[in-house]
């Protein structure tokens, strides 16, 4: 089965204990519903409601998860995966808008993501054209914004 979150509409400032957001619910590649989420600390809101158990069920088929927050693997469900769906989304968001106009490098035997001030479009090509000056003015370990934009990101999340 799988599973996207569609037309996100993300309202940083509206969260507060959860994130405040809605999405359209596609599995298989149709339609199957809307999911909101209104960020006061509540579940996530699923129409039609069977569209929660349709989720639950696929979660109970992946492999268990464990994270360090929690003690014990944990089974997956509708929230986790909406959650992690989302959380992607807003990785790739940021990505985006970011490495538009700052190179965003790491560091060797560093951990984080390191990131120039704003250049314009122009100074940024000039820059991203040389990377062997990149990697020894900066001791960086790889450049974030010649990596493919899936690579980026997990390395962006695995340092966040």
């Amino acid at each position: 089965m799988e599973v996207e979150l569609k037309s996100i509409k993300y309202a940083a400032f509206a969260s507060q204990e959860t994130s405040c957001f809605s999405a359209t619910v596609f599995v298989d590649g149709k339609k199957a519903g809307e999911v909101e989420n209104d960020g006061h600390g509540g579940s996530n809101t699923y129409h039609p409601w069977q569209l929660k158990d349709t989720l639950d069920a696929y979660g109970k088929t992946l492999p268990l998860v464990k994270e360090d927050w929690c003690d014990e693997p944990f089974t997956q469900d509708a929230e986790s995966i909406i959650s992690d769906l989302l959380m992607d989304h807003l990785a790739v968001r940021d990505y985006v808008r970011i490495s538009k106009k700052r190179i965003l490098y790491t560091k060797k035997g560093m951990q984080g993501i390191y990131q120039t001030k704003v250049l314009d479009a122009a100074s940024l090509a000039r820059h991203l054209s040389t990377p062997d000056k990149l990697f020894t003015a900066w001791n960086a370990d790889k450049i974030l914004n010649l990596l493919p934009e899936a690579e980026a990101v997990a390395i962006m999340k695995e340092q966040a």
